[in-house]
């Protein structure tokens, strides 16, 4: 079994038909969803059921249904984020003074997670390449974009 961390436009682009990422997002849950399982950092699942995706009824049940009772096939497994909190925290700050970059809390935290050699990954799915090609290459974790 391997293990597909996933980063918050996976999953808007899996749950919302109008998102540009919606064929891409449906075409890797297709492709992954055999023997591998999801793996969702707790601040993307919170990015993911925001206002506008649950205020939709419809799409609002498929959420449930992947995450809570295996929907489309998928098995899904939550990441507890706690440990990576404080140093991803300091580390936003420090990557958008430095490097001029714009990594959000949650991108900082997915850089925590993956520059983590104690969890088990066997690769990233994320529409934002670039923001972690650098710890995704040191991990030699394969990037789907």
């Amino acid at each position: 079994m391997a293990y597909i961390l996933t980063d918050t436009c996976f999953w808007i682009g899996l749950f919302d038909e109008t998102d540009g990422y919606y064929d891409k997002s449906t075409e890797y849950a297709d492709v992954f969803k055999d023997e591998n399982t999801f793996v969702i950092p707790w601040p993307c699942l919170y990015e993911t059921l925001s206002d506008r995706m649950i205020g939709n009824r419809k799409r609002m049940i498929a959420i449930e249904q992947v995450f809570l009772n295996g929907g489309l096939g998928m098995k899904v497994e939550f990441l507890d984020d706690s440990s990576y909190k404080e140093e991803a925290l300091n580390k936003v700050f420090e990557y958008n003074k430095i490097h001029g970059s714009t990594f959000s809390l949650t991108d900082s935290i997915i850089r925590e997670i993956i520059m983590d050699s104690d969890v088990l990954i066997h690769g990233f799915i994320t529409y934002n390449e670039k923001d972690f090609k650098d710890v995704c290459d040191l991990r030699k974790i394969e990037i789907q974009s």
